[in-house]
């Protein structure tokens, strides 16, 4: 295990997780943007649309953050990366179209462990604009990130890793490393 995650950081990614089950849950993927790179975008889109096209969807309640721990932090040429720990509790089942459960458990709550890894370019400022909620180039809402990660005020390619951390990977413990 690793240090804590100091606090900016912390604010970042745990605004990135919650949103990112917000998104998955409500099946509006595109509330999920400003927080992840155009990999991770297009790869749990592909996910969520599967889901969809089955009938189904992924639905994920009362999520808990426990822990973040820094497992892993470098540092290449262009970009800073940094993996944490995720360890939660939430109701994970998946339900029909009419909302029956066919899988998981939407009454009793799961512990669960992943690894996020986010990324920022190493030009990227070390005083970061605004709160993780805000677009940090220009400090306004993110209501208005357009799917190539476009902020709709400044016109800022906000999911680069040039402004903050953005979510690269999610792996979980027996596919980490």
């Amino acid at each position: 295990a690793g240090p804590s995650a100091p606090p900016a950081f912390l604010a970042r990614a745990r605004t990135a997780c919650f949103e990112l089950q917000a998104a998955w849950t409500a099946g509006r993927w595109e509330r999920a943007r400003p927080f992840v790179t155009d990999r991770m975008f297009q790869t749990l889109r592909f996910w969520m649309e599967q889901y969809a096209r089955s009938g189904l969807r992924n639905v994920l309640e009362d999520v808990q953050l426990l822990e973040a721990r820094i497992v892993e932090a470098s540092t290449d040429r262009w970009f800073h990366a940094v993996t944490v720990r995720v360890l939660g509790r939430m109701k994970d089942s998946t339900v029909d179209g009419a909302g029956k459960v066919v899988s998981g458990n939407a009454k009793t709550p799961r512990r669960f462990a992943e690894y996020w890894t986010f990324v920022r370019s190493v030009e990227a400022p070390l005083a970061l604009r605004g709160a993780p909620s805000q677009c940090p180039s220009c400090g306004a809402p993110l209501d208005r990130v357009d799917e190539t990660g476009v902020c709709g005020y400044c016109s800022a390619k906000i999911t680069s890793g040039r402004f903050d951390w953005v979510l690269s990977r999610i792996a979980q413990p027996a596919a980490y490393r």
